[in-house]
């Protein structure tokens, strides 16, 4: 599981939606999210911590070439990180919380990708380091 994921290079160089943001309390969102996590989706694999890994580090921007066996992403799939950056707005750093919980989009990203068949590529646009939704390119 080394493969791309692993490096930084990646950072240089139909549409489903993952849903909407919600607004609670950001501690009684996390719980939500845990029991979500817990109820709904098996243990993350190693694929799927690597892919939110990546999809936190890009912050903004997307994900292209993703290519998809056995439900998950490959990791030596040929793919390209587009980082977006605002220039109409202020520098401010992107934070990433060192404790990963899975928020309902990352549940629903795994959940999609488990549907998939093999070889399916996908790219996977992000906001705050969370997907927002994925576009999907199924062979005929």
């Amino acid at each position: 599981m080394q493969g791309i994921f692993a490096s930084n290079a990646c950072l240089a160089t139909g549409t489903v939606s993952m849903g909407t943001k919600k607004h609670a309390p950001h501690s009684e969102q996390r719980s939500e999210e845990r029991a979500l996590g817990e109820q709904n989706m098996p243990p993350l694999t190693p694929a799927d911590l690597q892919l939110a890994r990546l999809c936190r580090a890009v912050g903004f921007g997307r994900i292209e070439g993703l290519e998809v066996r056995g439900g998950e992403v490959d990791a030596d799939s040929a793919l390209v990180c587009r980082k977006t950056i605002r220039l109409d707005l202020d520098e401010e750093p992107f934070r990433v919380r060192r404790e990963f919980v899975p928020s309902r989009e990352f549940l629903r990203l795994f959940r999609e990708l488990r549907r998939l068949p093999d070889r399916t590529a996908v790219m996977v646009t992000i906001q705050h380091g969370q997907p927002k939704s994925m576009e999907v390119i199924l062979n005929a």
